[in-house]
This record gives structure tokens, sequence and C-alpha cells, in this order.
């Protein structure tokens, strides 16, 4: 069944809203706030009257770029072309508005090649760790970070590149339960 791409409507913020907590747990309230604050990023896949995806960013985050907070596409629809759809939709309105960039964190797996064969590329770590102050070596270049209540999250850039190798040793150096790439694609 074929689907649409459109703005979030009245009709579809239950389905939406349901789908993200389904696939992005936690996240409801950031997509309720996108599509009060900024309507055009706020997007829906429905085929009929069902949403089967859905792919939001609130606005203004980094001056010349746009963090996109969250994109899921529904289980039974997976390797459809539903997510680059929402993705291309996504991009055209970002540039549309005079941005610049999209950059996002991403999930480990498959999610990384989604990514990937869509343009984006790897341009930091984010490791989240219990550590205080993780042990980093000279390669590591902290560019931000932020304490949670249970965690220390920090953002690095890696002189030695943006590889699942390089993923790995920073993970086994910081004692980090997590690492992620943020991706990037200029528009």
């Amino acid at each position: 069944m074929a689907v649409e791409i459109r703005p979030v409507a009245p009709a579809d913020e239950a389905g939406a809203l349901a789908l993200v907590g389904a696939l992005l747990p936690g996240m409801e309230e950031a997509f309720r706030r996108c599509a009060a604050r900024a309507p055009e990023l706020a997007l829906v896949a429905a085929a009929a009257a069902e949403v089967v995806g859905v792919c939001f960013a609130e606005v203004p985050h980094e001056g010349e770029g746009v963090v996109l907070d969250g994109l899921a596409v529904d289980d039974a629809r997976t390797r459809e072309g539903v997510g680059s759809l929402l993705l291309a939709a996504f991009e055209e309105r970002v540039a549309a508005a005079g941005f610049a960039r999209v950059s996002l964190g991403s999930a480990e797996g498959y999610v990384e090649e989604f990514y990937l064969q869509n343009g984006y590329v790897p341009v930091e770590f984010q490791v989240t760790t219990t550590e205080e102050e993780p042990p980093l070596d000279d390669s590591l270049e902290v560019m931000r970070f932020r304490e949670t209540d249970d965690a220390l999250v920090l953002n690095v850039a890696s002189e030695n590149g943006y590889t699942q190798a390089e993923k790995e040793r920073i993970r086994e150096l910081t004692s980090a339960h997590e690492v992620i790439f943020i991706f990037e694609k200029r528009l």
C-alpha cells in the first residue's frame, strides 16, 4: 500500500503518538512540542488513515542546522522505503526553512546503515558513561558535555576517524555503556 508523507494533522496525532511511544519511548513530549512549535517539521507517513511513520524536530537548534529528534517506522513497514521518504521530505522542509544541515544521534545497528545510505556522515561520537572523569587519550577531544541524573554524556571528536572499530575502542577506554555516532548531512 502506498504511503503519503504529510505534516501531522489532528486526526494523525493519536496514531503518531502511539508509534512514537512504541518505537521512541520517552520522546512523546518532544513530538508534541514539535507539532505545536514547528509543525512543518513534524511529519507522518500515512497509509490510508493509519500512521506508519513519523519524523520530527524542534527548531531552532544549532544555528545553521536542525537536530532530528526522531524518525520511526512501524515494524511491519520497515525495508519498504518509508523511512527514506520521510527523511527526504523532512530534509526538503529543513532546507526550505533556510537551514543548511541536519544532524542526529543514531541508534546502533541497521539504523546507522540507514543514515549512511541516505547521505549522512559521522562527525562525532556521543559517549554515555557513569564515570565522573572517564579516561580519554590524546586522540579524543571533548566538544561538549552534559550531566544527567545518572550519567555523563560527552560528545567527542576523534583524530582516528569514525569507524566501528574506533567506536568500540572508545567504549572500552571509557567504560561507557553507550557510544553512538552523531551524524550530519549538509543540504
